[in-house]
């Protein structure tokens, strides 16, 4: 009989003791969340400050400038229009980051989806693991849930999106890039029958590309096999090499080299 209440009792302790290490990880799993999402709002204003002081400084400079008419007030000009621009396209891109934090925190706190800000653009990272069987471009019979929830929520928005598609480095590169593009067509094929307008969704494969981890490994492989929904600005972004101004806004906002 003593045995017996001894057993029952390491094994009341034993379900205890592992129902707070899962508590315990579940814990630093939300907290880690809200950290990378605290990081993410401030990059967000980081980016949007610095426009402020360029406008500042480029309203200064055109104030002074004594020939309001010429080139240089004309690439001055043009280069306060694109700030408003993109000051606007940073509005679109911090709301909707609030909005998709509230509708997909169980998809977030579990990790079928990664939310970021790349660039100063929203990115919905969907896994893999969550989409697609390995090596193949036909949708898990679950993963169409979440495809579905996601549409429904994008769908109140008239925004551009890309939905690219990207793969690891095995296999033959030929073969990644049509993997991956056949991965992004499916998903947007699935987004537009729930309501999304298909002329704002533009498909794009990276194949083996653009990785985010090592090929090295398998975990870092899984990682970089993924599709990425990623805000597209409603304006085109500067290709005017000539005018100094708009390349030192791109190279902030975008992260870029400036000459």
């Amino acid at each position: 009989m003593w045995k017996r209440i001894a057993a029952v009792t390491l094994l009341s302790m034993s379900m205890s003791m592992v129902g707070c290490v899962s508590k315990s990880y579940h814990t630093k799993k939300v907290n880690a969340l809200k950290d990378r999402n605290a990081t993410l709002a401030a990059s967000l204003e980081e980016k949007k400050m610095k426009l402020r002081q360029m406008r500042i400084r480029y309203e200064a400079e055109l104030a002074a400038l004594k020939q309001k008419n010429s080139q240089q007030g004309q690439k001055l000009r043009d280069a306060l229009a694109y700030i408003t621009k993109l000051e606007n396209h940073l509005k679109v891109t911090q709301n909707l980051f609030g909005t998709l934090r509230r509708e997909f925190r169980a998809d977030l706190d579990s990790g079928d989806l990664t939310l970021k800000v790349r660039n100063g653009s929203l990115v919905l990272v969907l896994p893999e693991k969550v989409l697609f069987p390995y090596n193949s471009a036909k949708l898990k019979t679950e993963s169409k849930g979440a495809i579905r929830r996601v549409a429904r929520v994008l769908s109140r928005y008239s925004y551009r999106w890309q939905v690219a598609g990207h793969a690891d480095s095995t296999g033959s590169a030929k073969g990644n890039m049509q993997l991956s593009y056949r991965r992004a067509a499916r998903v947007k094929k699935l987004m537009t029958r729930q309501g999304m307008t298909p002329k704002n969704i533009a498909v794009v494969a990276y194949g083996e590309s653009q990785p985010i981890r090592s090929n090295d490994t398998k975990k870092g492989r899984a990682q970089n096999r993924r599709v990425e929904l990623i805000l597209q600005p409603r304006f085109m972004v500067s290709k005017d090499k000539d005018n100094i101004e708009l390349s030192r806004i791109d190279a902030m906002l975008f992260d870029r080299a400036s000459s």
